[in-house]
């Protein structure tokens, strides 16, 4: 017993009555198709059409699919015949015809639609081209499927341009082809015409031609004998071609009539053959008088161009051009090649009968591969030839057991052993390139069975990602856009475009350009293609751009009280904010791209800007002419004026849209209706246009010699138009002539004056600045003291006033006129000695100290809280009864050390908390008996304040340095500046140089007082 099975795709059994019989189907686009199906017998069941998606569009007489363009022509029991009319790019493929026995058997036709190619373009020719130049003509067809072949011609003679270049349509299965042709013209060429031709299978030649005829410069002097000799020239020329032109006829019949230029013909077509598995076979075919491409189909399946064919190595073309050979060899055949097989003439259109290839399987061997497409369905089938008894099939995938199988069986001629055949039918994917499907026949001889497997090789179009980096970019920024693509077979290119415009030099997976606003609205695509298909990927970038006008507003005139609409678009990303506001006007009337003005006048009339406001990236505006029409607006002013016995003018403006028909006017007893003219010698009216008034209209009633009556009447200006009048009352009134020398004088003598107050102005305000630095240079020998000479009522009635009375006062108390300036002379070994003076600050200011609070008690001296200006050698400093008054003997030059940067300006901080009163004055514990332990430097109050301050002489007093350094560990109070003796330490103390004064008010516990007020001192340079 031999149990044989084998694997193959679908197969047309010559031997089963049953079996659907089809054939495949060329048609253009727009054309009729007829589909039909037959088969020989037929036990009662129903033959069925189905599309290329697997859609039933007939089940015997039933339409299954409402597509108009389907109709049935034919329902027998035996033949199912349909037409599908408007044939369009998307019917191409395989279409089924099935029917329902048991099992059920298929056929398939292949349903070829050529797409019509389009009218070809000649483009790069403009202007006249010079003599001996060169031009580059490019002609392109689009919309043809397979790519049409472009052919050049010069007055009917056919010119050899570039290999045609070939761009598959992203949109659908179409391609664009695409010639050049580069000519050296000469004079010759002047008006000839230049010619492009398509041909392709579903056009006639000649059907799609396209001319250009060339314009070509050169000189045109000539001897005089040379229109002679031009004419003897061409009457030999005329002859010459005469006489070949006779003999090409000749040649030609001679030709024809022995066949030698007959057209392209096969002269040996390939044969059904039978081979065994693991044997070479060659199929025949030789094609006569044919020099173009030759291909070989497998069961409709293009193998491909060329000797080699690198997707079947196992396959491969004998080829021999002189005889017009192209057979095709198979060696080691195995099942996979049981197929149907036929020699194409591509450009000649023309194909071979069917050779049917029979494989012998008498044994399992080898692992065959199909080449699928993803997405088209496919049969896979096992056949287990002589089996005795009858096998079992199943089937495998990868191993695991699959369903769904549908099983046949023949009985041999013999009647004993049995043919048994699988049907499985796969939908194929991506994934599935390298998957095996197995099938194992077994039965009672062979239990553990006979198997076959094949591996899937699923071609399918580009699997496409496109990335862009980075995701949002500034217009004018760059940007990169990645491409990535997986495909079997491998890919063949990539083309980048934009808003759908092919982006030229763009050949690569990656492309890298500059942003503007054009990408936000405008995808970038990339396609990718092989030689199954392609596929498009598009995506838009996040450009950000400023406001960039889309719909520009344009100029509206309506009538009055009509509604009006004006529109304005703009494009912005971030989104923008959009405002419409009438010109001169912050008013938002809109925010959308629409503004409604509802029953307008003419004071709606004017620019209305529309305004677009991006955020964070720019502001655009546009304007738009409102025009209002309505009756005459008059505008001029109703009392105007004239000088007796001198030339009056009246006049009268006039601005309305349309402009006034007719302008009248009336006074006394006159009336003038006319544009210009004079009336009685004394009145002529005159209109114009005045640049400055816009477009109004100026009607002019000019009064010879003005006379008492003129001034006594009304002048009446109506003006007309298609809206009604509009009217002015204006009245005339006398004013004097102000002589010419009066207007100079008085213009002369204002500018003196104005001139003078300036100079005035200055000199003050030199002078106060020049008193404001008086002070600022302090001589060595001078101490400064002031004293208040406050009476003691004046301090009762402080005291019994009011907190802001007594706030204020406080506040501008160094300006009074009670206070007194003492300043002493006096050497570094002599006791001050204090004088009174009238109170004026000698130091202009500069040591500007606060007052004390309301509840203080006014002392009778005032010292220096901060020393901001230091004499680099030190001074000794007395106590007396009423406080220790410092010498300072500073240099001619001092040192300026400034304090803290204040937030508050000078005058804010004026005489707050500075100012202590005797009373309430306690002695600090012990007190420096020894002058000469205080600096020069110092400008300290001589007596404590517990309001504003703590003296640092009680040892519970943090210690602070000056400014903002830390506070000392150990050691002096008071951190001093160099002074040339030293740094000492109270005797008494042990505290310092400073032992009774707080230098830093800052480090004053808090108090009732001193958390209102802040201690500062205002310093004046």
């Amino acid at each position: 017993m031999l149990l044989a099975t084998s694997v193959r795709s679908n197969f047309v059994y010559d031997d089963d009555p049953f079996q659907p019989v089809t054939q495949d189907e060329t048609v253009a686009v727009g054309g009729v198709v007829t589909l039909t199906c037959s088969v020989k017998e037929n036990d009662n069941s129903s033959l069925q059409w189905s599309n290329t998606a697997q859609q039933t569009l007939y089940f015997g007489e039933k339409r299954a699919l409402r597509d108009n363009r389907i109709q049935l022509v034919k329902s027998t029991a035996t033949e199912l015949i349909i037409t599908i009319s408007d044939v369009q790019l998307s019917d191409d493929g395989e279409y089924t015809c099935s029917i329902f026995t048991m099992p059920v058997r298929t056929a398939r036709a292949t349903v070829t639609v050529l797409g019509v190619p389009g009218k070809p373009v000649i483009t790069g020719f403009e202007d006249a081209v010079q003599e001996g130049g060169k031009v580059t003509l490019t002609c392109t067809s689009s919309g043809s499927k397979p790519p049409a072949k472009l052919h050049w011609y010069r007055d009917q003679e056919e010119i050899q341009g570039r290999p045609d270049v070939v761009e598959s349509n992203p949109d659908e299965p179409t391609y664009t082809v695409t010639s050049e042709l580069t000519l050296t013209v000469t004079r010759n060429d002047n008006n000839a015409l230049i010619a492009c031709a398509v041909d392709h299978p579903s056009i006639a030649n000649g059907d799609k031609r396209t001319e250009q005829p060339l314009s070509v410069l050169y000189p045109t002097a000539m001897s005089p004998t040379s229109g002679v000799d031009h004419a003897v020239i061409g009457g030999v020329v005329a002859v010459i071609v005469f006489i070949m032109l006779c003999l090409l006829i000749v040649l030609g019949r001679y030709l024809i009539r022995h066949k030698v230029f007959s057209g392209p013909r096969f002269s040996q077509e390939p044969a059904d053959q039978s081979v065994v598995v693991g044997e070479r076979v060659v199929l025949s075919c030789v094609v006569f008088n044919y020099t173009g491409i030759v291909q070989w189909t497998k069961d409709g399946l293009a193998l491909g161009i060329g000797e080699d064919l690198r997707a079947w190595p196992r396959y491969r073309v004998l080829r021999i051009l002189d005889v017009g050979q192209y057979n095709l060899e198979i060696t080691s055949a195995d099942l996979t090649d049981d197929s149907l097989y036929e020699c194409q003439a591509t450009e000649a259109a023309l194909r071979s009968r069917r050779a049917k290839l029979t494989v012998l399987s008498p044994v399992i061997e080898g692992s065959p591969e199909i080449l699928l497409t993803a997405g088209t369905s496919y049969n896979l089938t096992c056949v287990s030839r002589g089996a005795k008894p009858l096998s079992t099939i199943e089937w495998y995938k990868d191993g695991i057991i699959v369903e769904g199988a549908h099983t046949s069986t023949e009985v041999l001629a013999d009647r004993k052993r049995v043919t048994t055949k699988s049907f499985l039918e796969i939908q194929p994917v991506d994934t599935d390139t390298g998957r095996n499907f197995t099938c194992v026949a077994s039965n009672l001889a062979a239990p553990l069975g006979k198997r076959a497997t094949v591996t899937l090789n699923v071609h399918h179009p580009p699997t496409v990602v496109l990335s862009i980096e980075p995701r949002s970019v500034l217009e004018g920024e760059r940007v990169k856009f990645t491409c990535q693509a997986t495909a079997n077979p491998p890919i063949m290119g990539y083309r980048w475009a934009k808003g759908g415009v092919i982006l030229d030099g763009a050949r690569e997976s990656v492309f890298e350009t500059t942003a503007d606003h054009s990408f936000f609205t405008e995808p970038v695509s990339c396609l990718v293609f092989n030689a199954v298909g392609s596929t498009n990927v598009s995506i838009l970038v996040d450009v950000h751009f400023g406001p960039i006008l889309v719909v520009e507003p344009r100029p509206v005139t309506v009538d009055v009280d009509s509604d009006v609409s004006l529109n304005c678009k703009w494009s912005g990303n971030p989104p923008l904010t959009l405002t419409w506001t009438k010109k001169g006007s912050s008013m938002v009337l809109s925010n959308s791209n629409q503004l409604f003005l509802k029953s307008v006048s003419q004071a709606d009339a004017g620019q209305y800007v529309c305004k677009a406001i991006v955020p964070r990236i720019g502001v655009g505006e546009t304007e738009v002419t409102l025009t209002v029409n309505g009756p005459p607006i008059i505008s001029s002013e109703p009392i105007q004026y004239a000088v007796r016995g001198e030339k009056g003018e009246i006049k009268c403006y006039i601005a309305s849209t349309p402009p006034p028909d007719k302008i009248v006017w009336a006074w006394k007893e006159n009336v003038w209706e006319k544009e210009r003219g004079t009336l009685l010698e004394r009145y002529t009216v005159e209109q114009s246009r005045p640049a400055s008034q816009g477009g109004a209209v100026l009607s002019t009633l000019t009064i010879n010699n003005v006379m008492e009556s003129d001034f006594q009447s009304t002048y009446n200006c109506t003006a007309w138009n298609a809206f009604g009048p509009g009217t002015m009352i204006i009245t005339l009134e006398e004013t004097d002539i102000v002589p010419v020398g009066v207007i100079a004088g008085g213009s002369a003598g204002s500018s003196i004056l104005l001139l003078l107050l300036l100079f005035a102005l200055i000199f003050y305000l030199y002078r106060q600045r020049k008193g404001s630095r008086r002070g600022v240079t302090l001589k060595p020998d001078i101490k400064v003291e002031t004293v208040n000479k406050e009476t003691h009522s004046l301090e009762e009635e402080a005291a019994g006033a009011s907190t802001a009375t007594r706030m204020v006062k406080a506040m501008y108390s160094p300006f009074k006129d009670d206070m007194d300036l003492k300043q002493d002379v006096q050497s570094d070994t002599v006791e001050p000695k204090v004088e009174e003076y009238e109170p004026k600050d000698p130091t202009n200011g500069y040591y500007n100290v606060r007052a004390t609070t309301h509840d203080e008690v006014r002392t009778s001296t005032r010292s220096l809280l901060y020393q901001e200006f230091r004499p680099p050698n030190p001074a000794s400093v007395s106590a007396s009864a009423g406080g220790p008054v410092a010498n300072i003997h500073p240099p001619p030059t001092g040192r300026y050390e400034p304090r803290p940067t204040s937030r508050m300006a000078h005058n804010t901080y004026a005489h707050f908390n500075t100012i202590a009163r005797a009373s309430q004055i306690q002695p600090p514990p012990n007190p420096v008996s020894k002058t000469t332990d205080y600096s020069g430097e110092r400008g300290l109050l001589e007596s404590t304040n517990p309001l504003a301050f703590d003296s640092y002489a009680y040892s519970t007093t943090p210690q602070y340095r000056l400014g903002f350094a830390p506070p000392l560990e150990a050691g002096p109070a008071y951190e001093m500046y160099p002074t040339g003796q030293g740094v000492g330490t109270s005797q008494d103390t042990n505290t310092g140089k400073y032992p009774s004064s707080a230098q830093f008010p800052y480090s004053t516990p808090p108090t009732e007082y001193s958390q209102r007020h802040t201690q500062r001192m205002q310093t004046h340079v």
